[in-house]
């Protein structure tokens, strides 16, 4: 299996985790799992809109939230090797 089959396979199973999660009224980790999908995508931009139609207001703020945390931490990385 090619690294972008791969890639593309994780992507659909963390959705469907998120999915699940979400139905069962687990918010923050469906929010992860969406999340962990927006990373491995090759346009990340296009799922984000998809999730931003499709998913509760809520949910995809806390998507948008664990981007943030996961750019602050890497400007924090880029700061400390300056």
């Amino acid at each position: 299996m090619s690294l972008q089959n791969q890639r593309q396979q994780f992507m659909l199973d963390q959705i469907q985790k998120g999915d699940t999660l979400l139905h069962q009224g687990g918010d923050e980790q469906a929010a992860f799992h969406y999340y962990n999908a927006v990373r491995v995508v090759e346009r990340p931009q296009e799922l984000l809109a998809l999730f931003q139609q499709s998913l509760p207001a809520h949910i995809f703020e806390l998507i948008v939230n664990f981007i943030e945390i996961e750019l602050q931490k890497a400007q924090r990385q880029t700061n400390d090797i300056d």
